[in-house]
This record gives C-alpha cells, structure tokens and sequence, in this order.
C-alpha cells in the first residue's frame, strides 16, 4: 500500500516511515552542529564549557536577526556556515547561552 506513493506522502502517513525519518534528520542535524561548533573551537569562548547540548554559535557584529531573514536559521543558518566557512571564520563566537546572555548585557 505505501510503496506506491512517493517518500513525502509515505512519511506523512506511515508512523513507522516518519519515525525513521525524524531519527535520521535529526542525526544529520546533530552531525552538522557538531562540525560546525568544532571549526570554531568546541568550547565556550567565555567559560571553556565544552558540553555541545549547551554550546551555540554568537554573531560578534550582533547582526544576527538580519542574517536570519537572509540565511534562515537552526539547520539552514548551519548548512550555510558550512558552505561559506572559510570566508566566515572571524564573524562568530561559540557561547553557552548563560554566557551569551552575560556577553550582550554587558556590552550594551
């Protein structure tokens, strides 16, 4: 029965088809924040926090709500870092949330 319809149609119907999706995606997902957050060091640039579920990537010129409606965010903001990488180096930091917090108070 589901053979006969396209991948797109099938994971919206079949749980079993949309639990693999969901678990291969969100494998791809974690892979790519990974290999971006070790191009740009691993670790917290403020606190050394190298635990990846707190780590996320700063803007330095806090240009970040116009690069989201250019590149997007999450995943696509990701897949863009990874094609423009070596023009980019200088434009991001890796923080813990706690410390990206404390970096934007203090500097506004």
């Amino acid at each position: 029965k589901f053979r006969e319809q396209c991948w797109s149609c099938r994971i919206k119907k079949d749980p079993i088809a949309r639990a693999k999706h969901e678990r291969a995606s969100k494998k791809r997902r974690d892979s790519l924040k990974t290999e971006i957050l070790n191009y740009y060091g691993g670790k917290c640039s403020c606190c050394g926090e190298s635990s990846e579920c707190f780590l996320s990537i700063d803007h330095i010129n806090n240009d970040g709500a116009k690069q989201r409606k250019i590149h997007g965010s999450g995943e696509k903001f990701y897949y863009w870092i990874k094609y423009k990488i070596n023009l980019i180096k200088i434009k991001y930091l890796v923080f813990t949330n706690y410390c990206f917090w404390f970096h934007h108070k203090i500097s506004n």
